[in-house]
């Protein structure tokens, strides 16, 4: 996981060294499954940690790198042992920033990602921990406005397509694929330099 963030920023590293700006920023929001199975495993969605860091390199256009974290405890189906979920998304892609005002910008992104998903169950029915990797894509979207020079508040609905493969049978136990695609919403604080 670690080293998907830093080949992230080592790709845009060279890109700063004519670079217009940069903007960091620190984010949190609540992730809601659009997989009902999710939904019933792990109710309600959960909050999701972020730190995202943006190069503007031509104008409106911006290369960004995403990481994530979040962690949820719910539930299995049938018997109803605890269990609980570990993710941690990475994400790398471009992203076009329209001024509304002078200090109060749309931003629209799409990019790449890779998520990282670590599961323990409470069950002896199936394995305790698990670990799977996916592969998916991320639609993106922010205002960003500025409160005091270069400092910002960046409101966002993200759009997160993520599905690992747990098809098959675990110790005599039918096993599905876990679907945590879904909108993430929140607010974020973060600087321009």
């Amino acid at each position: 996981m670690l080293r998907v963030c830093v080949l992230g920023l080592m790709l845009m590293l060279p890109l700063g060294l004519s670079a217009q700006f940069w903007e960091i920023a620190a984010r949190a929001g609540y992730l809601y499954p659009s997989s009902r199975l999710v939904r019933e495993i792990f109710p309600k969605g959960w909050v999701e940690y972020q730190y995202e860091g943006s190069y503007y390199f031509s104008g409106p256009w911006s290369a960004w790198a995403n990481v994530g974290y979040g962690y949820k405890k719910g539930h299995s189906l049938g018997l109803h042992e605890k269990t609980r979920l570990y993710l941690v998304p990475a994400s790398i892609g471009a992203a076009c920033s329209l001024p509304l005002t002078s200090d109060i910008y749309f931003r629209l992104g799409l990019g790449g990602s890779y998520s990282w998903l670590n599961t323990r169950n409470n069950n002896s029915f199936v394995r305790k921990h698990l670990n799977k990797e996916s592969v998916g894509w991320v639609a993106k979207s922010n205002v960003h406005v500025y409160i005091w020079d270069n400092f910002f508040v960046d409101l966002f609905c993200d759009y997160n397509y993520s599905i690992f493969d747990f098809k098959g049978t675990d110790l005599c136990i039918e096993r599905f694929d876990l679907d945590v695609s879904g909108l993430r919403a929140g607010l974020g604080f973060g600087m321009a330099f």
